[in-house]
């Protein structure tokens, strides 16, 4: 249910919803309505703004214990020098953790989907994919890591397998499974660096217009693996294409990669392989964090996302022999979790 207040009444009891409605008295808009927009799987929330013109903005509410509003403004300044499709900035906070930006709708990459217009609507994505990648920042980003990628794929263990599964993984078990770890981390670090969204996907992208993909939540990006934000899109947790839709679009990605000399012909050697590859990183780290959100976070929606995402896995195991240990863990926790949940 939508969450409304207008500029005079407040209907929810809420401090910083009551902080956020001061804040924007004192920026001078006197005269608005507020509904609840989304939350994502941070402690963000999003609120949508119509003031009495009938222009819509939405509100970012950041809660400074939590959030840091410094990334996503930085980052939204420096990405609209090249063009990228980010929401304007208005009015933000960075001591209060609140943000007036642009309204992109409320129309999804995600939404829109659909067996005629699947090939057109992720071309126009990759397009703005590559405009990412090429993009010199002026903003330093940090770097994908190799601990930040060992991080992730732990989340696999600590939250999935054992808090999740409650399965009893041995000590020779873990150190098989952080062998593999270790070869998944060093073939990310081999790939070309490049921007790196950090969570390119159908959720995170909005159709702003029929040619025009509007870009949101890329706080958390990073200077990381050419394939990373690549296989979030085209191996999306939350919706899959076919296999032969997934051929074309990568080979339109590698087209169009090399015609704009974002990668050479040395990189398409191995690019298959790194991309596959950098999906189990990535696609470890979601199955992670989704039973964090529900286990930690109280957010129990993302557990319903868990077997594509774990499916992305189990399809390469004839192909990479060096999985073994992953694909072991993953069938019996996947066979724990039927059964408990």
């Amino acid at each position: 249910m939508k969450e409304t207040i207008n500029s005079n009444t407040t209907t929810v009891a809420d401090a910083r919803l009551d902080s956020l409605k001061q804040w924007l008295l004192d920026c001078g808009y006197t005269d608005f309505l507020i509904e609840t927009a989304s939350q994502d799987a941070s402690f963000r929330r999003y609120f949508r703004m119509t003031l009495k013109d009938g222009q819509s903005l939405v509100l970012m509410d950041a809660p400074p214990l939590n959030e840091s509003l410094s990334p996503f403004i930085e980052i939204a300044i420096d990405w609209s020098s090249s063009e990228i499709a980010v929401p304007k900035l208005y009015e933000y906070s960075r001591e209060q953790g609140f943000l007036i930006l642009e309204d992109f709708g409320n129309v999804t990459f995600l939404n829109e989907l659909s067996h005629d217009n699947i090939e057109s609507k992720y071309c126009l994505a990759i397009d703005e994919l590559i405009r990412i990648q090429k993009h010199s920042t002026e903003f330093v980003l940090p770097q994908y890591t190799s601990e930040l990628l060992l991080f992730e794929m732990s989340l696999f263990i600590d939250w999935f397998v054992v808090k999740h599964c409650g399965y009893p993984i041995s000590n020779s078990e873990r150190q098989r499974l952080e062998n593999c770890f270790q070869e998944l981390m060093h073939s990310a670090l081999g790939q070309k660096q490049v921007t790196v969204h950090r969570d390119y996907h159908s959720r995170n992208l909005m159709l702003v217009s029929d040619k025009k993909i509007g870009v949101i939540d890329f706080q958390d990006a990073v200077r990381g693996p050419v394939t990373y934000d690549l296989v979030s899109l085209l191996k999306d947790c939350y919706y899959k294409l076919s296999d032969s839709q997934r051929r074309f679009l990568l080979d339109y990605y590698l087209q169009q990669a090399v015609k704009q000399k974002l990668i050479n012909e040395k990189h398409l050697d191995n690019f298959h392989d790194c991309f596959d590859l950098m999906g189990v990183q990535r696609h470890l780290k979601a199955i992670g964090i989704f039973c964090r959100l529900y286990h930690r976070d109280g957010k129990e929606n993302y557990l319903a996302d868990i077997p594509l995402t774990a499916s992305y896995i189990i399809e390469l195991g004839n192909r990479y022999p060096q999985l073994g240990p992953v694909l072991e863990l993953l069938d019996k926790c996947l066979t724990l979790m039927t059964s408990k949940h």
